[in-house]
């Protein structure tokens, strides 16, 4: 018989026999230990009961005789105080109506003495194979239920989020072309200033609500991960003070990702808050970054990431911890150990919701008074490292030179807000409402240059179909898309998000102009 130490999981597997002759209960739970089993023995249906107070068994082994007691009736109480324990009858009375009885009272399964050690052993095998198969149920319908409702709030959060994000188009749009105005009145500038700081923070509120429902357009790129966490740990340095520690590990040969890295970076500071706030009397903060091969035999469980390559950054601290059941809600939307404002408990949410956008994988564990420790799984980037982009700081030196511009945008606010913006850039802007107005621009005799459409729009043609109809018009005009929240009408149209040019609401002035330029020259 094999001596190896049998296991659901991480967990031995947990047995109580309950017995009253002494000897053979001694015996029985000496031969199972040999086996590798986790075994406690009792010789009473009331040392019993307190035995399971104290021991998590996952298996009960009873006598159907207790001396003067019955163990049937014992099976039936602990069925009915531990639902989630099966158990095992042994008789002496080897008929149908002895198994009949032992079932009816909640027994799983039964042996009858006397028994080959084989033929014990194959039952227990029977009862943890069920005890398996049970969990893994169990967590596929738990995760089912947590996709669904995922699903819900983010169709609810990237619908307020979409709109509250036009609102900050106009209020940030304007306060940006106020600022150039204002001179030197440094009172004026100051409100000016203090107002854009405020509607920064509800754009970045807004992002974090469109990351957690997984609604945020993404802007992947191949990126050097050794380099990008030595970027963040300066900031860190920076921003964690002097209690903490911060320790970087990485790979040789670190392979790149792709992933939108703007969020990747929020991601990590997001991560290196919370580790901060986990150790208010200082302590340890280290980034580990590896290369890892997952194959199926890797990833057989539900909660596993996809077999693949990735790069795993593992975000570790020395702090408070967690329980299993905070963990366990760790990642749910404005879920918060804080007190009432001092978090919005959409940090891990955020994180969560990007990684998984991108392809990826989110594991945390976390042990009370020992740290928690966030792996991030990221798929191995396919593509060749890009050539550096623009930077958006010299956004502000690319004006226009009298270029028209159509902006289709249905929102009165929104659609003025970008004519100024753009007219103050030097380009020529016509609008338009809706799609079919827009055609009926592009069919005029008019030059036009750039369609500046969002992409949702009220009637038959979103800004996505009027683009495709405007290209089969005049195949030469450039495209620029804007939107509160894009990604799933671009993931519905097949729409590669690397090749769309697309500036997302609120933007500034400056980013704005980037995009335009980009979109001229394209």
């Amino acid at each position: 018989m094999s001596r190896g130490k049998p296991e659901i999981g991480n967990n031995p597997r947990r047995v109580l026999i309950i017995d009253d002759d002494r000897d053979f209960a001694d015996s029985l739970a000496h031969l199972l230990a040999l086996e590798g089993y986790d075994v406690q023995r009792t010789y009473s249906a009331a040392a019993a009961h307190k035995a399971l107070k104290i021991f998590s068994a996952e298996v009960a082994i009873v006598d159907i005789r207790l001396g003067g007691e019955s163990g049937l009736a014992l099976v039936s109480e602990i069925r009915l105080s531990h639902p989630h324990i099966l158990c095992v009858m042994m008789t002496a009375y080897a008929s149908a109506e002895t198994a009949i009885l032992a079932l009816q009272e909640g027994a799983y399964d039964y042996v009858c003495k006397p028994f080959y050690s084989e033929d014990l052993t194959a039952t227990l095998e029977r009862c943890f194979e069920r005890i398996r198969l049970s969990r893994e149920r169990e967590l596929a319908e738990a995760q089912l239920r947590q996709a669904q409702k995922m699903k819900a709030l983010g169709e609810l959060t990237g619908g307020i989020a979409h709109d509250f994000n036009n609102l900050l188009a106009v209020i940030i749009g304007n306060l940006d072309l106020v600022a150039d105005d204002v001179g030197h009145d440094a009172d004026l500038r100051e409100l000016i200033d203090d107002a854009l700081s405020s509607a920064q923070s509800g754009k970045e509120l807004t992002h974090r609500l469109l990351a957690f429902g997984r609604r945020q357009t993404l802007h992947p790129q191949p990126i050097e991960i050794r380099e990008l966490v030595t970027e963040m740990l300066r900031l860190f340095e920076r921003t964690l003070g002097e209690g903490v520690i911060v320790e970087q590990i990485s790979q040789e040969n670190l392979w790149r990702i792709e992933v939108d890295k703007n969020q990747l970076e929020m991601s990590l500071l997001n991560l290196a808050i919370n580790a901060h706030h986990a150790m208010p009397e200082g302590g340890t903060l280290r980034i580990e970054t590896s290369n890892k091969v997952l194959t199926q035999s890797d990833t057989s469980s539900p909660e596993s990431p996809r077999p693949g390559d990735y790069v795993v950054i593992s975000v570790v601290d020395t702090g408070v911890g967690m329980t299993d059941a905070v963990a366990a809600e760790a990642v749910q939307p404005f879920f918060t150990t804080k007190k009432a404002g001092e978090g919005s408990g959409l940090g891990l949410s955020m994180v969560y919701g990007f990684v998984n956008q991108s392809s990826g994988h989110f594991e945390i564990k976390s042990e009370v008074e020992k740290g928690t420790t966030v792996k991030l799984y990221l798929p191995r980037a396919e593509k060749t490292l890009e050539a550096a982009i623009e930077k958006s700081e010299q956004a502000s030196r690319h004006g226009g030179a009298g270029e028209r511009i159509l902006v289709v945008e249905d929102r009165h606010d929104v659609r003025k807000t970008a004519r100024r913006m753009l007219t103050g850039l030097g380009y020529d802007v016509i609008e338009a409402a809706d799609g079919n107005e827009a055609l009926g621009v592009l069919s005029a005799d008019k030059r036009i240059d750039l369609l500046f459409t969002d992409i949702v729009l009220p009637g038959d043609l979103n800004g996505l179909h009027l683009a495709q109809e405007a290209l089969n018009r005049h195949p030469d005009l450039k495209v620029l898309y804007t939107s509160g929240f894009a990604q799933d009408v671009l993931q519905h149209d097949d729409m590669d998000l690397v090749r769309t040019n697309l500036v997302r609401k609120p933007f500034t002035r400056n980013e704005l102009a980037l995009r335009v330029r980009q979109s001229l020259k394209a």
